[in-house]
């Protein structure tokens, strides 16, 4: 075609190319014109305010050709947020990530106009200024945070003002900020607060901060609110999720795989005493690793060592065992796995043992129909008897 500017000026505004897939051909024909052909189209071009206005797509494609023929050079901080700020300047598109890439790198003082300048701005933008105080919270946007939120109510905003404005103005709002999307984040902020009462029933209902069952998030929320826990309450749920993983989840974890690799790890006794920690732990498991965070966080010194010296026990168990007989020649891992399940379940301390009936009662509750007792078949599965852990000699029947 002879004259692709104005193919372009005749096309871009059609109904078709709303869609950004569309403009693919277009945005490619830019890249086709001369440099007078490019600040002509430059001119001509109509830009709106939404980001996917077309003209707004070619503008941009444009300053990309420009940029690409020319040393990268920064712009002062100073004057990406003059054009950020001023919404007749044409370059508030433009600007905005430039800013917001170079944010991170910046001095104290220039990320603080950064994050002004975008809390004064369109929601997308404070969205994003929300998400930067969160993980790096100023107290100097105090006053300016409980502004916006009593102003606009922004989801985004809320989380701000409940991790970081003062308790009594949380407790005088709460109504407002009460949400399952915020309980988890109330509670850490609240629990201590006499006027604040935990639901642990509702902890099933809301969105968790960290990952794990009902009882995780607890610990979770009495960790990071450095609250206190009653003797071995810790210790009961950390059994309680442990027992959990091992009767529901078969299949080995993904950590556990990774160490007993079928097609290269298992060539005999030679190996398995080479293999420098190869005898697995009940420390795998994720679930375990976050409730023994929660109990360090918690300064729950005595529960953790104790847990540690009967983990060792299981693995010195497990160790006595696929040396003693005829596991150490089998090249399934999955064998070694179920095996290691048994052995911790046989293991679990006695005092301990009911969380095993419990868990069971409780699937038992959520399924419609089973063939025989829950807890029949996990008993013949695994062929448990409880035995005295107190007695660091004796292993467990098989």
């Amino acid at each position: 075609m002879d004259n692709v500017l104005e193919y372009i000026l005749t096309h871009y505004q059609l109904p078709k190319y709303r869609d950004f897939s569309s403009r693919a051909v277009l945005k490619a024909l830019v890249n086709t014109l001369n440099h007078a052909e490019l600040k002509e189209l430059q001119g001509k071009l109509k830009r709106g305010t939404s980001p996917s206005n077309i003209g707004n797509d070619l503008y941009n494609e444009i300053e990309k050709v420009f940029n690409a023929d020319q040393p990268q050079k920064n712009e002062p901080i100073s004057h990406l947020l003059k054009q950020f700020t001023d919404k007749r300047s044409g370059k508030v598109a433009i600007s905005r990530p430039k800013l917001q890439d170079r944010f991170d790198k910046q001095d104290f003082q220039s990320q603080r106009k950064i994050l002004k300048a975008f809390l004064a701005g369109a929601k997308r933008d404070r969205v994003w200024a929300y998400k930067k105080l969160n993980s790096n919270w100023d107290a100097f946007f105090a006053d300016d945070i409980k502004a916006l939120w009593e102003k606009y109510h922004d989801k985004d905003c809320e989380r701000v003002v409940i991790r970081f404005l003062p308790v009594e103005y949380i407790i005088e709002n709460l109504p407002l900020l009460d949400s399952d999307d915020n309980y988890s984040w109330l509670c850490t902020r609240l629990i201590n607060h006499p006027q604040f009462h935990l639901d642990k029933e509702r902890l099933s209902k809301c969105d968790h901060i960290y990952w794990g069952p009902d009882d995780v998030e607890y610990l979770y929320i009495l960790a990071k609110s450095k609250s206190s826990i009653e003797r071995d309450k810790a210790t009961r749920i950390l059994y309680k999720m442990l027992i959990a993983q091992l009767m529901y989840h078969k299949e080995i974890p993904e950590s556990y795989e990774r160490i007993y690799d079928n097609s290269t790890m298992w060539r005999g006794m030679e190996l398995i005493k080479e293999v420098d920690g190869l005898v697995p732990t009940t420390k795998w498991f994720t679930v375990v690793r976050r409730v023994l965070w929660c109990m360090g966080e918690l300064g729950l010194t005595e529960e953790l060592i104790a847990f540690e010296e009967w983990d060792q026990k299981v693995q010195y168990w497990f160790d006595k065992r696929i040396r003693g007989e005829e596991y150490w020649l089998c090249h399934d891992a999955q064998e070694y796995y179920d095996l290691f399940r048994t052995i911790v379940m046989e293991s679990i301390p006695d005092r301990f043992r009911y969380l095993i009936n419990e868990e069971l009662e409780s699937r038992k509750k959520r399924t419609e129909s089973m063939k025989k007792p829950a807890i029949d078949s996990f008993i013949d599965e695994f062929n448990l008897e409880i035995i005295d852990n107190n007695d660091t000699n004796k292993e467990p029947p098989f």
